[in-house]
């Protein structure tokens, strides 16, 4: 399988930048998993978690490996993981909050900013709803999102490989992308059981909310 040795140097430096890309992708990862375990509401869901994050770690492990043996640094870096924005609660936070700017701006005197009782009261009670078997679902959606970026970069990762020539660095791509595509699979299977055990609850909080006309 080619090495560093067998590529160009420019060649070199591109699949270490692209696998540092992916090490700081994975580094992102292990934080959020960790964050998942401890605030996910759901037993089945913090044991695949906790599986998961070994796999994270060794897929990072890996990564540096190859990383060091093109002569490269690995990187501490941590990159932005995808994320679906806004979320529906997040504009109704957004709506009070600019009706409430534009209420106070409508006045000619200038004045210190002052909090709007009604807005503030309406805005926790939204913050409030998000319930934790609401939370868990939103994050479960998450979960999912980041695995299939994660699919995406190691697919683009692999077809980068092939083209410098980087043959020594497959392997290593081939089983981050597979471990990847199992999570991703097992968090959709799973969405089912997941919506029995919660739905009832998200159902319930449910609710129209508008600020009180003053």
């Amino acid at each position: 399988m080619s090495s560093a040795a067998e590529l160009t140097p420019n060649a070199n430096q591109k699949i270490i930048q692209y696998l540092n890309d992916a090490l700081a992708m994975e580094n992102a990862s292990e934080d959020r998993l960790q964050s998942r375990i401890q605030d996910s509401i759901v037993e089945d869901t913090r044991i695949q978690l906790q599986n998961h994050l070994e796999e994270t770690r060794s897929q990072k492990e890996r990564l540096k490996q190859i990383i060091t043996g093109h002569g490269g640094e690995p990187t501490q870096a941590k990159a932005e993981l995808p994320l679906l924005k806004p979320n529906t609660i997040d504009l109704v936070r957004d709506d009070l909050t600019s009706r409430s700017s534009a209420g106070s701006s409508s006045n000619r005197q200038p004045q210190e900013p002052q909090s709007n009782p009604s807005v503030e009261t309406i805005v926790k009670e939204t913050d409030d709803v998000r319930l934790a078997p609401e939370r868990e679902l939103i994050q479960s959606e998450r979960d999912a999102i980041i695995e299939y970026g994660e699919i995406v970069k190691y697919k683009m990762l692999m077809e980068i490989a092939k083209k410098v020539g980087a043959m020594d660095a497959i392997p290593v791509i081939d089983q981050n992308l597979k471990e990847e595509e199992q999570m991703a699979s097992w968090i959709i299977a799973s969405t089912p059981a997941l919506l029995r055990r919660v739905w009832a609850q998200i159902e319930v909080s449910a609710g129209a909310r508008t600020i009180p006309e003053t």
